[in-house]
């Protein structure tokens, strides 16, 4: 089968999958329950997890996100275009493996698929400090991420050293890949985590040194220009915000200013209203890139729901946190 009949082929099926997305009104029927296991029936009846999931809404949600990369895998022509997706779950495994074999503890269930790096390969590193078996994008960063937790027991450097390498490595699938919806995604995703890091450093006021740690290259502002901010305080890193109009940056301030949630929130809505692009492709890997990512906004909006029912939260306060759905 061709490149092309095989896109038209995985389209095709993506399409069909669309009309089971949930709809707002679904989302609305998950708030006015009172409890979490009445949310596990309702997702159930609606198709989430596997056959043999027990009706346990966290392990609907787990399972739920882990057959979506099992069928987007097995869809796609070309698995490669997810890689920017897939490395997220490859630095997780790294911090749970890392700290796990430092303290001693398990870390088995903490670990994540799909993945590019072989689970193996980062153990080795661990037990035996033999980085030989990362690729090389990650090598530096994992001797870095090692040092800092076994010579000063320092988690928080761990991770944002790693959190760093990773947002790096997405910058460079951007700058690479050919397909101009995706690497805008991409882009959009790096710049918005640069800020939030920026925010987190200015709130804490870390020192030059941390910030150049946890800090990198977006498509719009340098590591050395968020970094200055920072150093300066919350207050330059929103006026900096402000100037950024290709990511409507006034407005994404103004959403900070309400709250950081309603932040997050902004910055994940923007990143979900390019995947509408893909409705109007008829032949590509964008229409599964727009299935793979509205559908984890959908696993997203209802663990905010799920976690905001066992919490407790007010069904308005809960409400203003969720996200816009594709479907």
């Amino acid at each position: 089968m061709s490149t092309a009949s095989s896109y038209a082929y995985a389209v095709g099926n993506i399409r069909a999958k669309e009309s089971a997305y949930l709809k707002k009104l679904d989302i609305e029927q998950l708030l006015s329950y009172d409890k979490v296991t009445e949310c596990a029936s309702f997702l159930k009846d609606k198709g989430y997890g596997f056959a043999e999931t027990p009706t346990d809404v966290f392990s609907l949600l787990k399972d739920e996100e882990q057959k979506l990369w099992e069928y987007i895998i097995s869809i796609s022509p070309d698995v490669s275009v997810f890689d920017s997706f897939i490395i997220q779950n490859d630095y997780h495994n790294i911090k749970a493996i890392f700290k796990g074999t430092v303290v001693k503890a398990d870390y088995e269930k903490l670990l994540l698929k799909p993945t590019i790096i072989d689970v193996k390969a980062i153990e080795k590193a661990a037990r035996e400090q033999d980085f030989s078996g990362l690729p090389q994008y990650m090598v530096s960063a994992a001797k870095k991420a090692w040092a800092a937790l076994v010579q000063t027991g320092d988690s928080q450097v761990c991770d944002a050293i790693l959190d760093a390498s990773c947002l790096e490595y997405k910058m460079a699938c951007a700058d690479s890949i050919k397909i101009p919806m995706l690497a805008d995604m991409i882009k959009a995703r790096v710049f918005f985590d640069n800020i939030k890091a920026s925010i987190r450093c200015a709130r804490a006021q870390k020192s030059p040194d941390f910030c150049d740690v946890c800090l990198t290259d977006t498509d719009i502002f340098t590591k050395k220009t968020l970094k200055e901010a920072a150093l300066k305080g919350v207050d330059e890193v929103i006026a900096l915000l402000e100037t950024a109009a290709k990511y409507k940056g006034d407005e994404a301030a103004e959403a900070f200013k309400i709250s950081p949630s309603q932040f997050e929130k902004f910055a994940d809505n923007f990143i979900t209203a390019s995947l509408r692009k893909a409705k109007y492709i008829a032949v590509g890997a964008e229409p599964i890139i727009a299935y793979f990512g509205a559908k984890l906004a959908e696993i997203q909006a209802v663990r905010i729901v799920v976690n905001g029912i066992a919490s407790g939260e007010p069904q308005d306060k809960t409400r203003e946190m969720l996200r816009e759905l594709y479907g």
